[in-house]
């Protein structure tokens, strides 16, 4: 008996013992099986829809990672892409005073503050206006003035001349000498605006009249004194055999 009870007595303590390490064994899997969902939200790689996303539809079509819509984004203002042609150069605008402007005039006739060019009395310059004129159109081949004005440049009397050559869409500005017709600048070619080309149109036409009108004046006259001529042969003839 006394045998039994002591065999009872040291069993106690291993069966205990092998219970504890089963039970630790069975924890073991449990403990590892319950860290493996954190575990994993600490090793997965997350990446922020943002990030990722590629968005279109602004000028630039597709924004960089981080970067605000408006850093992206390329405007062009309307003044930049504009091109205003017709504003920039105002070829109609220009006087032949600004066109001379890089050029030294010298002339023979001052003004000044006491005699201005509206104290001068055309009548009493050397150089007519008509004959400025055809001083002027002979600077241009097929040329055509259309406008003659006494202006003051440069502190002188010039007559200004607007001269077109039609056939070439061009413009320029004459300016001759009223003392003694010397032609003092011609500017270069400068394109003709389509109110120009007009009046040359209607110069060049009412030009041409007056020559054809002088022509067939002359051819009259001319016969006129033809006629007269002969008239006083046939007296003379009449008185010689009288």
């Amino acid at each position: 008996m006394s045998s039994q009870t002591g065999n009872t007595k040291l069993l106690v303590p291993i069966l205990l013992a092998a219970v504890l390490a089963g039970a630790s064994v069975a924890i073991v899997p449990f403990a590892a099986f319950a860290q493996t969902p954190e575990d994993q939200g600490d090793n997965s790689t997350m990446t922020a829809p943002q990030e990722n996303a590629t968005q279109t539809g602004n000028e630039t079509g597709t924004l960089l990672p981080g970067v605000a819509p408006d850093e992206n984004t390329t405007a062009t203002g309307p003044e930049a892409n504009a091109t205003e042609t017709g504003n920039a150069t105002e070829t109609g605008n220009t006087t032949a005073t600004e066109t001379a402007n890089a050029t030294a005039i010298e002339g023979t006739i001052r003004v000044n503050a006491t005699t201005t060019i509206d104290d001068i009395d055309p009548t009493t310059l050397a150089i007519p206006e008509a004959n400025a004129t055809q001083i002027a159109t002979a600077e241009v081949t097929n040329g055509t003035a259309i406008n003659t004005q006494l202006d003051a440049v440069q502190g002188f009397a010039v007559y200004s001349v607007t001269v077109v050559d039609a056939a070439n869409q061009s413009t320029y500005h004459v300016f001759v000498d009223p003392g003694n017709g010397n032609v003092l600048f011609t500017s270069p070619a400068i394109p003709a605006t389509s109110a120009e080309l007009q009046d040359a149109q209607d110069v060049a036409q009412q030009n041409a009249v007056t020559e054809a009108e002088n022509a067939l004046n002359a051819a009259e006259n001319g016969g006129g004194n033809g006629n007269d001529n002969n008239g006083n042969d046939n007296n003379n003839n009449d008185n010689n055999n009288g």
